[in-house]
């Protein structure tokens, strides 16, 4: 899958969606992240059971929207971990997903 990237004159990579909480057209810098991270970014705002930037959301719909399998899905988590950008509460039956302070100043409005 591609994704549709906008070039600013900062020449970061950046990458355009719709909030599915706000429905805001949003962008994601995505300037250091993979292709599967901002699959998981993206699907940490975009998803059935809240927003990662309000506290956090189910781990399991961040995988299922990321259309992902769980062993990439854990493999890319621990990136963003790695990178300041997620944490993760819980166990892996209640696992929780949230962005860190770092993770949510990726986003701004377009």
């Amino acid at each position: 899958m591609r994704l549709p990237l906008v070039k600013g004159e900062s020449k970061m990579k950046e990458v355009k969606f719709i909030a599915g909480w706000t429905g805001e057209s949003e962008i994601l810098v995505a300037d250091d992240l993979t292709e599967n991270e901002v699959k998981v970014m993206i699907a940490s705002r975009n998803n059935e059971y809240g927003d990662a930037m309000d506290g956090g959301t189910w781990s399991f719909t961040v995988c299922d929207n990321a259309k992902l399998s769980p062993k990439v899905y854990r493999g890319v988590v621990s990136s963003l971990i790695k990178k300041g950008y997620a944490i993760v509460a819980g166990d892996r039956n209640d696992e929780v997903f949230a962005l860190t302070d770092a993770g949510k100043e990726l986003f701004k409005l377009a």
